[in-house]
């Protein structure tokens, strides 16, 4: 018995990674009724409507049953722009009161020579207060920053320079704000920009992923906009 249940793990988890499970699991509860409809003596068009149903109803409870578990986590982000040096993204939940967390991957950088670093970090929320940090009621809002801009000025064997610099920022080891990739520039160069990938999870609920193009902006220090993410980023 406990062969056969290690046997069964590892087949179920193989057909799960291939994506065939839940049409295997309903094509078998298919199968069976119509088996037991055959054992019965049933008409053949009463096995293959109950066949039918049965194939219907596993597919809609393989599908349905782990989404009603483990809902998505519901929540709507919309960037602030504006003339803020420091940009940030305000997040609604449209979800029952839950506690919220947020992750930036940065996929790619233009504009840039420097080496980009593939980072994956936390974020920070605005206005932190551990006590409360992430939670939301119904309705809610909270925004997370997501990067900062400003400028250098100095002097280089005697002549006065400036330089500007876009951030993209996350939380380091220690709770503290930090910069994570920055890119400087020189007026009349291309202005760099990030491609980033924010992700928002909750306890017991389906990860909310959406994508997003940071640049310093023409008009303003920052411009934030939606992108779609990649296939393998989402």
């Amino acid at each position: 018995m406990r062969n056969w249940n290690e046997n069964f793990g590892t087949i179920q988890s193989l057909l799960k990674n291939l994506g065939l499970w839940q049409f295997i699991a309903a094509l078998s509860l298919a199968a069976a009724v119509s088996i037991w409809s055959h054992l019965k003596q049933l008409q053949g068009p009463e096995i293959f409507v109950m066949a039918l149903t049965a194939l219907t109803c596993g597919v809609l409870l393989v599908f349905l049953v782990p989404e009603l578990l483990h809902p998505r986590v519901k929540v709507k982000l919309t960037p602030i722009n504006g003339p803020s040096p420091t940009q940030l993204l305000t997040v609604e939940n449209g979800g029952s009161k839950q506690v919220l967390r947020a992750d930036c991957t940065i996929l790619q950088r233009r504009n840039d020579p420097n080496r980009l670093l593939p980072l994956t970090f936390r974020m920070e929320w605005e206005y932190r207060d551990l006590r409360t940090s992430g939670k939301l009621s119904h309705g809610g809002q909270r925004n997370l920053v997501i990067a900062t801009a400003g400028e250098t000025r100095g002097v280089d064997q005697g002549h006065p320079f400036e330089m500007k610099w876009i951030a993209i920022t996350g939380l380091s080891v220690d709770g503290q704000r930090e910069e994570k990739q920055r890119s400087p520039w020189n007026y009349g160069d291309e202005l760099p920009e990030y491609d980033v990938k924010i992700t928002v999870t909750s306890e017991n609920r389906k990860q909310h992923v959406e994508c997003f193009t940071v640049k310093a902006g023409q008009t303003s220090a920052l411009e934030m906009f939606a992108i779609a993410c990649p296939v393998t980023a989402s």
